[in-house]
C-alpha cells in the first residue's frame, strides 16, 4: 500500500494549532495559559493540538468519577530552539476504573467521528503490511497509571461525520508501564514479541457502545517498563488472528498513545513520537 508522507513525524517539526472536529461536543473556547519556564497548558476536557495526522487530545471522559478538585492540561514548551509537547495531571484519590486518557490520536476515532487524520484508516486487518509506533516520553508520575497505546477495531471501514460507537468490536491495549493498576479481565497467557514478555489478558464485554452493548477488550502487559519503544503493531494482530481471538473481517479505526490516569499526578514529554502505516 501506498506511503503517506507525513507519517513519520518527529516532535521537534510539529507546530500547535487549536481544533474542533465536526461532531464534538459544544463547549467553551480552549484556554491557553503560560505556566513555569514558558510552558503553554490547554487544560478544558477535549482541547485539542494538531499537525498532520497527530491529533493531541486532553481527554478526561471519566471526570465524572473525580473525588475532588483535578487538573489534566497539553503542555507545549521550548527546548533547545525546538518545541516540544506532553501532558500532566493531578487527580485526587484513586478510581481502577479510571479517569482520563490525554492521548494522541491517529486515523478515525469511533467515539468522536469527523473526517480520518489519514485516508488508510480505517484499514481492514488483513491489508496491513505495516503498522508501528516508535515513542520515547519521559514520565514522571505517582499513584495509579498507566502508558497504554491502544487500537479501537470496527466492523467497516467507513469514517462518518457522526461519531459511531455502535461499531466497535474490540479494543486493543499494549501496556507499556504502569504503576498500581492492572488491566481489565482476566489473564490468559504468556508470549513474546521482538524479544519482549508480555502477558494477555481479556475481558469479554465492556462498556456500552449507546446501544446497551459492549465490546470485547485485549490487553497486552509488558514484563519490563518501555517508555521507550518501537511496537510493531502487526505483530500482536497477528497472534490475536492466529488465536482465533478476533475475526479477519475487523478493521483499525483509529491508533492512539496515551497515559490512563487512576489517580495522582504526573507529567509526561514526548521526545519522540512517529507512526508507519502501510
Amino acid at each position: 500500500m501506498r506511503k503517506h508522507p507525513v507519517n513519520n513525524i518527529p516532535l521537534a517539526v510539529l507546530t500547535l494549532m487549536v481544533i474542533v472536529f465536526a461532531g464534538c461536543a459544544t463547549r467553551a473556547p480552549a484556554q491557553q495559559t503560560e505556566g513555569q519556564a514558558g510552558t503553554a497548558s490547554l487544560c478544558l476536557d477535549g482541547d485539542q493540538m494538531r499537525h498532520g495526522p497527530y491529533v493531541f487530545e486532553n481527554n478526561q471522559w471519566g471526570k465524572a468519577k473525580a473525588n475532588g478538585p483535578y487538573s489534566q492540561c497539553l503542555l507545549s514548551r521550548t527546548v533547545d530552539g525546538a518545541p516540544q509537547y506532553g501532558w500532566s495531571w493531578e487527580w485526587p484519590g484513586f478510581n481502577a476504573s479510571v479517569f482520563a486518557y490525554p492521548e494522541i490520536i491517529y486515523g478515525w476515532k469511533p467515539w468522536s467521528g469527523g473526517e480520518s487524520t489519514d485516508p488508510k484508516l480505517p484499514m481492514k486487518i488483513t491489508d496491513i503490511q505495516t503498522m508501528k509506533m516508535r515513542f520515547d516520553i519521559d514520565l514522571q508520575a505517582s499513584g495509579g497509571y498507566n502508558l497504554a497505546p491502544e487500537i479501537w477495531l470496527t466492523s467497516t471501514g467507513e469514517a462518518s461525520v457522526r461519531a459511531a460507537p455502535a461499531r466497535i468490536t474490540t479494543e486493543i491495549m499494549f501496556w507499556m508501564n504502569r504503576e498500581n493498576i492492572q488491566p481489565a479481565g482476566i489473564f490468559m497467557e504468556k508470549l513474546a514479541v521482538d524479544g519482549v514478555d508480555y502477558q494477555l489478558w481479556k475481558l469479554d464485554s465492556t462498556g456500552d457502545k449507546g446501544n446497551g452493548e459492549g465490546w470485547a477488550y485485549y490487553a497486552f502487559m509488558s514484563a519490563k517498563p518501555q517508555n521507550k519503544a518501537t511496537l510493531d503493531i502487526r505483530q500482536f494482530i497477528q497472534y490475536l488472528l492466529s488465536k482465533n481471538y478476533i475475526a479477519a473481517e475487523n478493521y483499525v479505526a483509529s491508533i492512539e498513545f496515551g497515559n490512563e490516569i487512576a489517580g495522582g499526578k504526573g507529567t509526561a514529554w514526548l521526545k519522540e513520537y512517529s507512526l508507519v502505516v502501510e
